[in-house]
């Protein structure tokens, strides 16, 4: 059975249903851009 989960280069084996896995995973990548362009908004004297 080939491999359909990678984290990297290196194959992840994750225990659950493959739509809830990619999803999770989908979500945390979401939420690390958010969080990313809501650091790049703000400058450090805390004006936009």
């Amino acid at each position: 059975m080939p491999e359909d989960m990678y984290e990297g280069e290196v194959p992840a084996h994750k225990v659950g249903y493959y739509t809830d896995l990619r999803a999770d995973r989908a979500t945390g990548c979401i939420g690390q851009q958010d969080r990313k362009v809501q650091a790049d908004h703000y400058h450090a004297d805390g004006t936009d």
